[in-house]
This record gives C-alpha cells, sequence and structure tokens, in this order.
C-alpha cells in the first residue's frame, strides 16, 4: 500500500511481505535499494507543515509527539534509502520535508534539506546533518553538520533521529527478516 503524503511518498511494511518471501537477498535489493528507514508507527502521526511556514524548533514540540501511538507492525512506515532522481545532487541521497528529497518525511520537525547519505567505496552507509534547524543523532550521538565535522558511519539496527521523528535504519538483510517475521 503505497501511501502519498503532501510531498511524496513511503511505504508501509506490508508493501514488501510478498517480495521478501519470493525473491532472494540480491533481488529484494535490486527491487527496493539497500537500506530503509523504518518508523515504527504510522506516519500519520508526522506533523505537517503547510509550505508557508518554517521547520518548527523541536523545544516547542511535545516530547515523543511523534511514535508514540502502537500500530501493527504492517502498518510501519518505511522510507526506502536510495536516490529517487528528484534530488539535484547526484553524489548522496538527500532527507528532509521538501518534495525535492530523496526521503522525504512530512514533519514539522524536519527541516526541507535536514541531512543526507553516501555509501562509501567499502559498503557503509555514512550520514551527515546537512545544516538542518533540530539537528540529526544516530543512537543518540549527534550527527555533525556538512561544515563542522566528519559524517557518521550508520550500521543496520542503529536509531536514527531528524528532527522529532526517530526511525530505525536497516539494510536489506535485517530489514527483510523483520518483513518476515511481521507475517
Amino acid at each position: 500500500m503505497s501511501v502519498s503524503l503532501t510531498f511524496g511518498e513511503y511505504e508501509v511494511l506490508s508493501h514488501y511481505v510478498a517480495d521478501a518471501r519470493s525473491l532472494s537477498a540480491e533481488d529484494f535489493r535490486q527491487r527496493h535499494g539497500d537500506a530503509f528507514l523504518v518508523h515504527e508507527a504510522s506516519a500519520s502521526g508526522f506533523k505537517p507543515v503547510p509550505r508557508t511556514k518554517a521547520t518548527v524548533a523541536i523545544d516547542t514540540i511535545a516530547e515523543n509527539s511523534v511514535g508514540n501511538v502502537p500500530h501493527l507492525k504492517l502498518n510501519f512506515a518505511v522510507f526506502p534509502v536510495r536516490r529517487t532522481g528528484r534530488s539535484p545532487f547526484p553524489n548522496f541521497i538527500s532527507i528532509g520535508r521538501a518534495k525535492s528529497n530523496d526521503v522525504i518525511i512530512e514533519d514539522e520537525s524536519v527541516s526541507k534539506f535536514h541531512a543526507f547519505f553516501r555509501l562509501t567505496d567499502k559498503g557503509d552507509f555514512v550520514l551527515q546533518d546537512g545544516g538542518s534547524k533540530n539537528g540529526t543523532l544516530v543512537d543518540e550521538d549527534i550527527v555533525p553538520d556538512k561544515n563542522k565535522g566528519a559524517p557518521v558511519v550508520v550500521e543496520s539496527g542503529m536509531r536514527v533521529r531528524f528532527g522529532n521523528v526517530e526511525m530505525t535504519f536497516m539494510t536489506v538483510p535485517e530489514f527483510s527478516d523483520l518483513v518476515r517475521r511481521s507475517m
């Protein structure tokens, strides 16, 4: 089930069930991408921003206002971490709430251009904050701004937070396993 957001789309976990059952890990990766961000609740909990409004600072948002409502695993929101052709940046995978990002997270605490992933020559994913208003965290550690430090290596199972939106980063083996366990 593809769910349309104001500026983009995400999939729910159940969308991947048939492919997790029938495809090899390599075929699954070819079809869906190398990695995923899994929001352990429905994305209906996100707080969209009117186009004329700026990013809301986290200190003005109630703590745990996103993702605190339990939902069935099959309704978890899944954001593939892959290039889509929407982003003008060919060297990385952009994340933010604007429609020009590869990964679109429509929430008021997420900046228009919030952060970005790169895939290293070794096959590792690294994450860098793009100068966002509310920052990026990996397992509660601050990810440096692109002008203030080195990117952070992100491994499968790590918690990633963009503004007030927390997700789990997963590569294909762990994501496929999650999908199969959710059936």
